[in-house]
């Protein structure tokens, strides 16, 4: 992501991909980049980055990938600035922990229908466009859920065959993912959900997850038998619906996402 100043005034943060072709080939010979464009071409919704404009380099290394303005940075910054006079999880701009839950939430219902799984989900990846708005960003490491149902959508949709860049995630993003993305296996229909209740906990608490644990260290413990723990700050009413998806392996977690939007709701109307 890099910020954009117009004539030396402030401008909104636009979200800014960009792509080298590896070995010296062109961009014409990686398909990766390519992959992306057509994953967020196709997946419009309310909840994720709009994808606006592609930009090659004039020597076709390089792809340049333009998202529509976000005016305050990510959830990250907004998360986890220096504050050294406050405690406790930052306050955000017209948006409620809760709110802004739902909204990311709904984004990933969306991709799941789509036979869809975001497979990097974390603070550095919801943008709050503006006061009140939070989308999803980040489709790079995205893989297509193996669900036979959506099979013809699919088939019809990406002709061409597997349309998911696939890319693999970096360390820095192993404290909010589950063990089968990190190994790079197959993503299971709960790898965004465990996803998701890390990004919870981060949000109510303030905290990053695993203590601020480097990607390799939070690697060595999930592999290791070591589940993340429900943080005691996590208000009572948001406890239930964040153990549900903290399982090591798929087969652990007992929520849904489907689930988990309803228990947010009955949980917010407390």
């Amino acid at each position: 992501m890099s910020a954009l100043v117009q004539s030396g005034e402030l401008a909104p943060t636009v979200s800014l991909s960009q792509f080298r072709a590896s070995s010296g080939h062109s961009l014409c010979g990686s398909l990766n980049p390519l992959r992306l464009a057509q994953a967020d071409s196709t997946l419009h919704h309310p909840g994720l980055l709009l994808l606006m404009a592609l930009s090659p380099s004039e020597d076709l290394s390089r792809l340049s990938l333009l998202f529509e303005p976000v005016w305050l940075g990510s959830l990250y910054i907004l998360l986890h600035s220096a504050r050294p006079e406050e405690e406790g999880p930052q306050a955000l701009p017209g948006l409620p922990p809760g709110s802004l839950l739902l909204q990311v939430v709904e984004a990933l219902l969306f991709l799941q229908s789509r036979c869809w799984t975001h497979g990097g989900l974390s603070s550095h990846a919801v943008q709050l466009v503006r006061p009140g708005l939070a989308k999803v960003s980040h489709l790079e490491h995205g893989r297509l859920l193996n669900q036979p149902r959506l099979q013809p959508r699919l088939q019809q949709e990406y002709p061409q065959g597997d349309s998911s860049p696939g890319l693999p995630p970096p360390p820095e993003l192993y404290p909010w993912l589950p063990l089968e993305l990190i190994r790079g296996d197959m993503p299971a229909t709960t790898s965004d959900l465990y996803s998701f209740c890390i990004l919870a906990q981060e949000v109510f608490t303030g905290q990053l997850p695993w203590a601020g644990g480097e990607g390799p260290e939070v690697k060595a413990k999930l592999e290791a038998g070591e589940s993340p723990t429900l943080d005691p700050l996590l208000p009572a009413p948001y406890q239930a619906l964040v153990q549900a998806g903290l399982g090591i392996e798929p087969a652990d977690r007992w929520g849904t996402l489907q689930s988990t939007r309803y228990l947010l709701r009955k949980a917010m109307a407390e």
